[in-house]
């Protein structure tokens, strides 16, 4: 995946976002008709567009391909001295059924316009999707060393049933990306 402050662009590319671009245009890719892009256009909408799960599979699938050749962090690789992780939770805004690390979701109706061959005759297409309650990460962290540090946390979306007896290595490929 390529990111604003990637290292070295040319070699990390950009074959995750220009997916969601074309994915976005299908409905109308020269431009023609004035037609509006699909939701994968927006980092905001994109994860309600049904096709953005197979997307993310896809790239996940590549990526898998190159870790599985690459030698593995050590412990000492990933430790940052005088670092230290205190607490991570996750909090749902105005939730007051669930609480503290507790996603909440539901089904709603999506209604999407599209052109189904004539862009002078759209139609209206309903669907459920699910949605969830807005939320937000609080993730606490100490600093004893001398200097500010520049941290990156990845956060993952991972059930709780069904991972019995399986070793991370098993099951990590099911889990969700949620940074």
């Amino acid at each position: 995946q390529r990111r604003v402050r990637a290292a070295n662009k040319k070699i990390y590319g950009n074959l995750h976002n220009q997916g969601h671009n074309i994915i976005a245009s299908m409905n109308d890719p020269e431009a023609q008709y004035s037609i509006d892009k699909g939701p994968m256009i927006s980092t905001a909408t994109a994860p309600k567009d049904p096709v953005f799960y197979r997307w993310h599979k896809f790239i996940d699938a590549i990526f898998e391909t190159f870790r599985y050749n690459q030698i593995p962090y050590t412990v000492g690789d990933l430790e940052m001295a005088g670092i230290s992780l205190d607490s991570v939770s996750l909090h749902c805004h105005g939730n007051k059924a669930g609480g503290v690390n507790q996603l909440m979701t539901f089904m709603k109706e999506q209604h999407y316009i599209t052109y189904p061959g004539n862009p002078e005759q759209p139609m209206t297409v309903t669907k459920e999707i699910l949605d969830h309650i807005p939320f937000r990460y609080t993730i606490k962290v100490q600093n004893s060393g001398p200097k500010p540090a520049l941290l990156v946390f990845r956060i993952f979306l991972a059930s709780c049933t069904g991972l019995e007896g399986g070793s991370l290595e098993e099951v990590r490929n099911t889990f969700v990306e949620m940074d």
